[in-house]
């Protein structure tokens, strides 16, 4: 298939300064039947068409909206702070920028601190929890960390502490971390260096 030209002035809409009235969800959903159609409605479909189009051209990747209902792992939005979201859950109404939940960060980018911040900072902690792989976390106060039995080889976790503090590192089911003085079932972070923990493929090694 041949290249397709992008047409000229995509910024400009059709009946923008036009009478328009929306022919409501009924008629959308019926469509055009054996009638002559209103100018002001198919003003107001062809307004919006040319809307979207302009926008997409403009943004790139469509702002969020409340009335859509995102896929997992498929949608991706620009948030109204600029930095572009992928959904990690089924979700309709979640604003990405305050529903980190639903949503994370897609790219980082050397031009964006909360995406760099997501990339190279620190997850704040202060009470037990189970850990999400690939993640950096600092433990404000003592507590103990879970994490799981099984990873995909070259998952990476760190941990860095609050001084004077105490972190004990499990593992689902007790399975056995593998150190540099042999096999372990529980670690203790008290010391001022950070923590690396990798999964081999079958263990999880503390360096």
């Amino acid at each position: 298939m041949a290249e397709i030209v992008k047409p000229n002035n995509l910024s400009q809409i059709w009946a923008i300064a036009g009478d328009k009235v929306n022919p409501g969800d009924a008629k959308i959903q019926q469509g055009w039947i054996v009638e002559i159609p209103p100018r002001e409605y198919e003003n107001w479909i062809t307004n919006r068409q040319d809307t979207a189009i302009a926008h997409f051209n403009q943004m790139g990747i469509a702002q969020w909206d409340s009335n859509t209902e995102y896929i997992q792992n498929k949608s991706y939005v620009q948030g109204s702070n600029g930095s572009v979201y992928r959904a990690v859950v089924n979700s309709k109404g979640l604003d990405p920028v305050t529903n980190l939940g639903a949503w994370r960060i897609a790219f980082v980018s050397t031009f964006d601190p909360d995406s760099l911040r997501v990339f190279n900072g620190y997850q704040l902690i202060s009470t037990d929890f189970v850990v999400g792989v690939n993640s950096r976390y600092y433990a404000l106060n003592s507590l103990s960390m879970t994490l799981p039995n099984r990873a995909t080889q070259g998952d990476n976790i760190i941990l860095n502490r609050a001084p004077l503090t105490e972190v004990t590192i499990y593992t689902q089911n007790s399975m056995m971390f593998k150190t540099s003085i042999g096999f372990v079932d529980t670690i203790i972070a008290d010391v001022d260096d950070e923590v690396n923990i990798t999964f081999d493929g079958t263990y999880w090694l503390v360096i």
